[in-house]
């Protein structure tokens, strides 16, 4: 098994990275890198068209930011995040406290049948999960090869997949009523914007299918189609007890013009808002 060790490679930023060679461990997998990214407020990454592998990382210190497609992540000291294959990622460290962290670079049928397995597809921040020493023994083996390294290696990455899985669920176990609050209230204040799903998801640091579940899971219905009825209950509330008109509440309920907002409000109520009112 050849390994090339203990080899500093710096690149741009202030970086150490440890190889092995593709022919240990194919075809299960291939082991593309592991390191550690060292302190370094420049430290600033765009791959436009993504990476053909899975990149796992943990931060050890500091903060940084990721996005993912469209996606707004902030991961700090204990946080865990995964980035899939083929998708746009930009990560830069934070200037003021560029974070400290290590990684892994892996791809072939056995990381895409353990995150597939354990449903980690649409995962990719995990807070607060206490990884440090499973991502160490990763790099130790790479540093410290034998004739069991490959097994050894399968193994730990199984290990580390398992816990975010983990993580992730005990985590959606005990957080999701918090969450779901979060977001209604959320929601109650920002009523008026141009509110999107990955707005919501951003605000609770999950991805939007996690979002809706978590929603939906405390109140029965989509943050989206929530969202709508609250913005309708208003609508009828400014036309049973006020004179506006009807350019006036489109104002008040964020409709960029009253033609809009008087659409909107057919397609929710079935009759128009002029009609709604001669009613009251």
């Amino acid at each position: 098994m050849s390994i090339i060790k203990d080899r500093n490679i710096f690149w741009h930023y202030k970086e150490k990275m440890w190889f092995l060679d593709r022919s240990a461990t194919e075809p299960a997998y291939h082991l593309g890198a592991v390191g550690i990214t060292y302190p370094d407020p420049r430290y600033h990454i765009t791959r436009l068209d993504g990476v053909n592998f899975y990149v796992l990382e943990y931060v050890i210190r500091g903060s940084g930011t990721l996005r993912v497609e469209n996606q707004v992540f902030h991961p700090r000291a204990g946080d865990c995040y995964l980035m899939h294959p083929d998708t746009f990622l930009e990560y830069w460290s934070n200037p003021e406290d560029p974070w400290e962290k290590l990684w892994i670079n892996i791809s072939g049928p056995l990381p895409q049948a353990l995150i597939t397995s354990y449903a980690l597809e649409n995962s990719v921040l995990f807070r607060n999960c206490p990884l440090h020493e499973e991502f160490s023994a990763m790099i130790d083996l790479v540093g410290n090869p034998d004739s069991k390294t490959a097994l050894k290696l399968a193994l730990q990455l199984h290990k580390i997949i398992a816990n975010l899985s983990s993580h992730r669920m005990n985590l959606t176990f005990e957080q999701s009523s918090r969450s779901g609050l979060l977001l209604r209230e959320y929601i109650h204040k920002h009523f008026r914007e141009q509110l999107k799903l990955t707005d919501l998801a951003k605000f609770i640091s999950r991805t939007p299918e996690q979002t809706v579940r978590i929603f939906k899971k405390e109140f029965g219905v989509t943050p989206m189609n929530y969202l709508q009825s609250y913005r309708l209950n208003y609508a009828r509330q400014y036309l049973t007890n006020t004179r506006y008109t009807l350019r006036m509440i489109a104002s008040e309920l964020g409709f960029s013009n009253s033609y809009y907002f008087a659409a909107w409000f057919k397609k929710q109520t079935g009759i128009s808002p002029g009609k709604f009112r001669k009613s009251r």
